[in-house]
This record gives C-alpha cells, structure tokens and sequence, in this order.
C-alpha cells in the first residue's frame, strides 16, 4: 500500500494528486493508494482520498504502507524515516502555489544528500522515482534533529 500525506499547509498540491490519478488510471501504478490531501481541490477518482486525517490513523498509515509519498516538509519525512520507510518526496513550489516560498526544495536537497529519500523534482518523473525507491539502498536514519537543523543552516548559506 502506498500512503500519501501532503500535511496541513492551507495551500493545494494538485500537481501532486492529478499525477497520481493518470498513473492509477493508465495502469502505470496497481498498489492500492491512500491519501491524505489536505487543502487540495482536486479531488483523485482513481484512489482513495480524505481532506485530513487524524494524527493517529496518519500514523498507523504510515506504519503499514510499503511506500510514504510526501510534500518536502521535515515532520512527514522524519516520521516516514523513524519507521524506516522508502519515502519518495514531491517538493511543493512557489511557482504551482504550493507554498509561499520554495523552502521545500532545500530541506529535500539535505535529505537526499544524506541519501535518506528518493526525490522526484519534476512531476513526470514520479513514476520512475516511485519504481527507483524500491530497490533504494537509503541509508539508516538516527533521530538528531541540532545536527539536521545544522546541515539544513549550512546547505540554505551556500545557495546563498
């Protein structure tokens, strides 16, 4: 089962969701997806979708999916790592109106350089990272947020 959780931002990730819905619909993804798609207005036809689950349920989702599917934000990857799940993360962007600013992208670049998730930076090629992360060797996660925080200070000063 592949579970998908976009967080509680009052922003929509349609991109996200339309993406999924043509993969379902063309046969390209067979899983059984749930999602949580929070402020979106798209509504998926193709898999089973809620505006907002309960952190509870979040959690027991997440524990017994085979794939997390998530935006960029630090609390839904960490919690996908901590139960030591492939995560493929879809940044949001400023450009889609996904977020305010494309913070998204520079907590997803620290992640994958520490060779924890699977990223897919353009929506065409989810598909492909959703196939990639099933064989990903991703290295193990120890919960230390100062040092996160510190290599996420240092990665957002050298884009600088």
């Amino acid at each position: 089962m592949i579970f998908v959780t976009v967080g509680t931002q009052r922003f929509q990730f349609n991109r996200l969701f339309k993406e999924l819905d043509r993969l379902v619909e063309n046969n390209y993804i067979k899983d059984k997806i749930i999602a949580q798609i929070g402020y979106s207005d798209y509504i998926p036809q193709n898999f089973q979708s809620y505006k907002m689950i309960s952190q509870e349920k979040i959690s027991r989702l997440m524990q017994k999916c085979d794939l997390l599917i998530t935006h960029g934000g630090t609390s839904s990857i960490i919690q996908g790592l901590k139960l030591d799940k492939p995560v493929v993360t879809v940044p949001r962007l400023k450009e889609f109106n996904e977020h305010i600013d494309d913070h998204q992208i520079e907590i997803c670049k620290v992640f994958e350089s520490k060779n924890y998730i699977t990223v897919s930076w353009e929506i065409e090629h989810l598909f492909d990272k959703i196939n990639e992360s099933k064989n990903f060797k991703k290295e193990q996660y120890f919960s230390e947020p100062t040092l996160l925080i510190n290599d996420i200070k240092k990665f957002i000063n050298q884009e600088k």
